[in-house]
């Protein structure tokens, strides 16, 4: 659903008498938006789970500096675990606890209409009070319903506390606040919000004593229970409002007492693990001490998930059910005035099914997700009036879940309440009952599933007039009409015939796209059901149901068990079987086996061990189990001759081919070919065939490839060992203080000169010169082989950050005198057009309108004037380097700061697509940074490769007591003495520096047992200045160029410390720099700043890494032929070619899918060998084949060959029945003519 309405802002300020000035935005002649208005001192603290605090007398609508309140952003929303939340405005954290605010909407006044007072119409957004936001989505926007809907009336969203910040409850905090509140801190807050209301929305232009109570959802809820409220708080007659709108919810039943919910708040407590024997005031002082997300990570952990309105008897009070359907709640109804508009969608009961459903298809997760609404009471009841699914499908108790909360929570309280006021009394006019079965077209697949038909909240675009998602013409005409409905409701039209005549009436916005009056299908149904969740009828215990549903289903157990356990013990006849159950053993053993043995040598070097391999090994392993699953086959087809001929009548000849069977394939073959009704047979017989296979798979599953072994390196090994490069120390470099003193004066001079090693210096050129990937590699590593790999250390080092700031730049014009004087000269009565891009910290690139920013060919500036300034160097780049964090314009909280450097440049894909020409060229600029920090490095060489992961160590940070300054000298210069701004930052001065400074210390606090990281004073200062040497010249440090400058930008404007100027086009890769260095950073065509800076970092940390000291010692084992200069520090693992097993698992499958198979196979014919009661046990016995010769032997009596034998055993049909003294005979059947014979 997107938004198709834009609007031009304007922004409006409006006064609050003696509370201050706020400042909103004014979209189109529309409406006007004033967004997060505190209603309340925040609820942070020590105020968490208390009464929110009303904003004192004194507090006043304004910002730091006493000027008007800014209104124009959205803040945070309360603390929330969500289907998504809004962010606020200007970005920033998502949520956060200081979330009591209002936004709020007003018309635009017309002229001559300035004193004109509009209806107010107070929002509770929904939520389940789990989540929700005060209007603050694009599809809540008032602005359409004020104006085009024809509402004009102001609406105020209300942000209120919710789930476990809102809703915890329980005597522990009925006791600590002394009766003041137990819980419903979310209901307090809303009450605020409507106190808050009625004493301000005046100023805004609202009628206080006009207005109206809105909510969805949990929203409905409570405005019910603030209506409640209202009604029996004692001598209060509130104006708070007259009208209350509800829309998919109301109050069922009596909520949960604080006994029924303390098991919520001491699982809390539980969850943390906060002593259950310590007092309610220690485990709320210890709640309190846990963070936002600890909170809200617990909240899907616990079994009672779900925070909600409690019955604490302060706001929620015990027999509200029976008030509410009473006639004295409906008198206060009438005499108040008040009026009703309450309804629901079609199909509320699918998205309820879908939000913390059961997640398992039982009673016990049905009850469970119940009772997060209900007490115990409720749920029972409840539950009893729901045909219960007869499936195991989730989905099935998902769908009777949604079902019974949808009624519970929707139809039926709504229903009752509307009938309870109507029997008391009150007008029918003043019950206007609504259901919603329109989907609207814009609400797609994206949206939600169509099987959810008009599901709850789907009605949130035609209360809120949401044109802006692009509904059809005919659905706009439709909007336009449903909503007349709630403008005449809010602005109480006199004459407004609502429609319905009877409470058993509704208003429909039908499938068919029209609005009917109808009457209420489901009416006797719901007001009987609300009844019942109210506790007014039951229908017998569920406890009762349920006991009978167990005690059923014991005793059908017990006689399962009963007929089960004899023929169980029977079938297994261990005696007859052992031999079986010792063959599945053994292979079992020898398959577990054979994977234990592959699994250990997968990976590692081929063995051989007197001869034998381990291929070798493997075959016997296979061999075994292939015998013992052949033999277990065996016996089970040899018993399913017996199984079968004495269950019914067979052919002769499927004696034979079972037998043949059990011998081997080909016997397999014609099983399952030519015999008939036998599929447990012919199943024996495919998995015979299939053990033939075993031998051939189980050789390939060993396969070899070329890799690598590692072995690990010590300080006891001789010979070149795998060596790495880290510190955890620096201190390269000198400071040299010199003093010297005035004649005829008692101060001296004290200033410093540094010295930063050659290879610190390379190391930086390195990193402005060449690629990340060269850089990389030049880390000091030993690798005596083409592989190594290191267990993961830590190393002083340097790290980097850049942020892009081009949305920073502003554009300032009139900025040619400063322009004169950045070059030096003056120009005596002229003036020359300028504009500057400049950055928030006074940061600027400038150049003359009408000119590029390159000189050359192709230069020419337009309207030049005949002045020798339009001839200059033009900038194309300026950067601005500083060590000292607030003069920085994104790195004020890097507190290692050793460098940052902003640059402005030219946009060069713009630049490059047409030539450009000041102001008109679009520019960019970055700020990158350089910092000491420590770094995890995870190490290794892949093919003579270096291949690090290097990431900074963000739990480590600097030492509060590292990097103290000296006394001043007493004798010393006014310029010795540091200034305000570069007090305890790591910037170098020539004078400031002279004096003596402690090492910095970087430390690590949660690890206990880490050292400090440590970089000496000499490192510091004189790395310092090598990066000011490198990178800053004196550009705009004039008297007359800072005047000029402070006159456009004013006196806290940095300006610039390096520029670069050049030809673009033929000659675009040689510019000209000041300093020279920064033609390192920018070039035409090198402009990845950020890449140059992890390069700089990189390159930097590697020399660190590797000269970390002057007299830092080698390990040994250190070729120090190779690394003369470097230190090598952490021992690693080397790594050498060599052939390797590799175990190709798949190809072991069929192994155990045979032996699950003879498993199964024998347990079927365990099975079967007793379903009948009369089946021997007699598997392949040859002697009792021969037994039953002399009973079939007649009938092949006269054949002699093979052939007339088979012949004659396809003809006769055979049964074998079992007498109680196990003797057996043969029946024949001696109608074999009418009989068809066997193929």
């Amino acid at each position: 659903m997107g938004n198709t309405i834009s609007y031009q802002e304007t922004p409006v300020e409006l006064k609050l008498g003696d509370r201050g000035t706020i400042r909103g935005l004014q979209f189109d002649n529309k409406s006007r938006r004033f967004t997060g208005v505190p209603y309340a001192l925040p609820p942070t603290g020590e105020h968490r789970w208390r009464k929110p605090r009303p904003l004192p007398a004194s507090y006043s609508y304004t910002d730091d500096n006493g000027g008007a309140y800014d209104a124009t952003k959205f803040r945070s929303v309360c603390p929330q675990k969500a289907f998504h939340v809004v962010k606020p405005d200007g970005g920033g954290n998502t949520y956060g606890e200081d979330c009591l605010f209002v936004n709020i909407w007003t018309p635009v006044p017309k002229e001559g209409e300035e004193n004109k007072k509009w209806p107010v119409q107070l929002w509770i957004h929904g939520g389940w009070f789990q989540m929700g936001d005060p209007s603050q989505e694009p599809g809540m926007d008032a602005t359409e319903l004020i104006t085009t809907g024809g509402l004009n009336a102001i609406v105020v969203a209300i942000g209120y506390r919710l789930n476990v910040f809102g809703f915890l409850a329980g005597n522990d905090l009925l006791q600590e606040s002394n009766g003041e509140a137990g819980g419903n801190f979310g209901l307090w807050d809303q009450r605020l919000a409507a106190e808050w209301v009625r004493d301000n929305i005046a100023h805004f232009g609202g009628d206080p004593g006009n207005v109206t109570l809105a909510g969805r959802s949990a929203g409905a809820y409570s405005a019910e229970a603030q209506m409640l409220y209202d009604f029996r708080k004692t001598g209060s007659d509130s104006p708070l409002y007259h009208r209350i709108f509800m829309d998919s919810n109301a109050i069922p039943a009596q909520p949960k007492s604080l006994a029924d919910v303390q098991g919520q708040f001491d699982e809390l407590c539980d969850y943390f693990k906060i002593d259950a024997a310590v007092s309610g005031a220690e485990k709320l002082s210890t709640l309190r001490g846990k963070s936002v997300e600890a909170l809200l990570e617990a909240i899907p952990q616990l079994e009672n998930h779900t925070f909600r309105p409690v019955t604490d008897d302060v706001f929620i009070h015990s027999g509200m059910i029976e008030y509410l359907q009473g006639k004295e709640f409906a008198d206060e109804f009438k005499r108040r005035g008040y009026k009703l508009l309450i309804g629901e969608v079609r199909n509320e009961e699918t998205l309820y099914s879908s939000y913390n459903a059961p997640t398992e298809p039982t009673l016990e997760a049905l009850r469970l997700q119940v009772s997060n609404y209900y007490a115990p009471d409720v749920t029972d009841r409840a539950i009893q009036q729901y045909k219960l699914p007869e499936s195991d499908k989730l989905q099935d108790w998902q769908t009777t879940f949604g079902s019974i909360v949808s009624d519970g929570q929707v139809r039926a309280p709504s229903r009752a309440l509307a009938k309870a006021l109507v029997d008391n009394g009150v007008d029918i006019r003043d019950v206007w009952r609504y259901q919603i079965a329109y989907r609207l077209s814009f609400i797609d697949e994206k949206v939600a599933p169509a099987s959810f038909g008009v599901a709850h909240a789907m009605d949130r675009p035609i209360w809120n007039f949401s044109i802006t998602h692009g509904p059809t013409p005919t659905e706009r005409q439709l909007m336009e009409d449903w909503i007349q409905i709630l403008v005449n409701f809010v602005n109480d039209t006199e004459g407004y015939e609502y429609g319905t005549k009877s409470v058993e009436e509704i208003k429909v916005l039908t499938p068919e796209a029209t609005i009917e009056v109808r009457p209420d299908e489901r009416w006797s149904e719901l007001v009987k059901l609300g009844n019942i969740f109210a506790g007014k009828h039951s229908n017998g215990s569920l406890r009762a149901r349920e006991d009978w549903i167990l005690e059923a289903q014991g005793v059908t157990q017990l006689q399962s068990q009963e007929q089960t356990a004899p023929v169980m013990l029977h079938s297994l006849r261990w005696s007859a079987w052992g031999p079986e159950y010792w063959a599945l053993v053994g292979g079992i053993i020898s398959f577990t086996a054979m994977v234990v043995l592959l699994a250990r040598f997968d990976g590692k070097p081929i063995f051989t061990w007197n001869g034998v391999t381990l291929n070798a090994v493997v075959s016997i392993l296979s061999v075994t189990m292939k015998a013992a699953v052949a033999f277990v086959l065996s016996e089970c087809l040899a018993q399913w001759k017996w199984i079968l001929f004495t269950r019914e009548d067979r052919p002769l000849m499927d004696f034979d081919r079972i037998d043949a069977a059990t011998r081997g394939p080909l016997g397999s073959l014609r099983i399952i070919f030519r015999t008939r009704g036998a599929y447990a047979v012919q199943l024996g017989a495919i998995l015979t065939l299939l053990a033939v296979a075993l031998d051939p798979l189980a050789q390939q599953v060993i396969q070899v490839r070329e890799g690598v072994v590692y072995t690990r390196s010590t300080q006891t090994d001789k010979g070149p060992l795998a060596l790495n490069s880290g510190t955890q120390t620096y201190s390269m470099g000198t400071a040299q203080v010199t003093q010297s003193s005035r004649q005829n004066s008692t101060t001296n001079d004290y200033w410093v000169s540094t010295d930063t090693p050659l290879s610190m210096q390379g190391a930086i050129l390195n990193g402005l010169s060449k690629s990340r990937w060269e850089v990389e590699q030049e880390a000091l590593i030993q690798c005596p082989t083409s592989n190594c790999t290191w267990d993961q250390f830590k190393s002083l080092g340097i790290c980097h950050k850049c942020n892009d700031l081009t949305s920073e730049l502003k554009q300032v014009g009139g900025f040619g005198q400063a322009i004169i004087a950045l070059a030096n000269t003056t120009l005596a009565g002229y003036k020359v057009p300028g504009t500057a891009f400049v950055l928030p910290n006074g940061h600027f690139i400038a150049n003359i309108d009408g000119c590029p920013p390159y000189n050359g060919r192709y230069a020419e500036c337009e309207n030049k004037q005949p002045l020798g300034v339009y001839s200059n160097d033009k900038y194309t780049t300026t950067s601005f380097g500083t060590g000292i964090p607030s003069k920085t314009n994104s790195m004020k909280d890097v507190d290692t700061l050793l460098w940052s450097m902003s640059i402005i440049h030219p946009d060069m894909e713009a630049l490059n697509k047409s030539s450009g020409f000041t102001p008109d060229i679009p520019m960019q600029a970055t700020e990158c940074a350089l910092y000491y920090c420590v770094k995890r490095i995870d190490s290794a060489v892949e093919g003579n490769q270096v291949q690090e992961n290097v990431t900074e160590a963000l739990d480590s940070r600097r030492d509060p007591d590292s990097w103290k300054r000296s006394s001043e000298y007493e004798d010393g210069q006014p310029e010795n003495v540091i200034s305000k701004e570069a007090n305890g930052t790591l910037e170098f001065d020539k004078y400031w520096s002279a004096v003596y400074n402690t090492e910095l210390r970087l430390e690590f606090p949660n690890i206990s047992k880490e050292g400090y990281y440590r970089i000496s004073q000499d490192s510091v200062k004189s790395m310092s200045a090598h990066m000011q040497d490198l990178f800053r010249a004196n550009l705009s440090g004039t008297t007359d160029q800072r005047e000029e400058i402070e006159k456009v930008l004013g006196s806290d404007a940095v300006g610039f410390n390096g520029a670069s100027f050049g030809p673009f086009e033929a000659e675009k890769w040689s510019m000209k720099a000041t300093p020279p260095a920064l033609d390192g950073l920018w070039t035409w065509t090198r402009h990845n700043i950020t890449s140059t800076f992890y390069t700089l970092a990189t390159s930097m940390t590697n020399e660190m890494r590797r000269n970390y000291a002057p007299d830092q010692s080698q390990k040994s084992g250190q070729d120090t032929d190779r690394f003369q200069d470097g230190s090598l520090s952490y021992y690693g693992n080397v790594g050498k070619s060599t052939v390797l097993y590799h175990i190709e698992w798949p190809w072991i499958a069929l192994h155990g899918v045979m032996l699950i198979s003879a498993i199964a196979f024998l347990s079927t014919t365990l099975g079967n060998s007793n379903s009948r009661g009369n089946v021997p046990l007699w598997k392949s016995s040859s002697l009792a084949a021969i037994r039953h010769g002399r009973d079939v032997g007649g009938v092949l009596s006269r054949t002699t060959t093979m052939g007339e034998m088979e012949d004659t055993a396809r003809k006769v049909r055979v049964n074998l029945r079992g007498e109680e003294s196990e003797e057996t005979k043969s029946c024949i059947d001696r109608t074999t003519v009418s009989t068809p014979s066997e193929p």
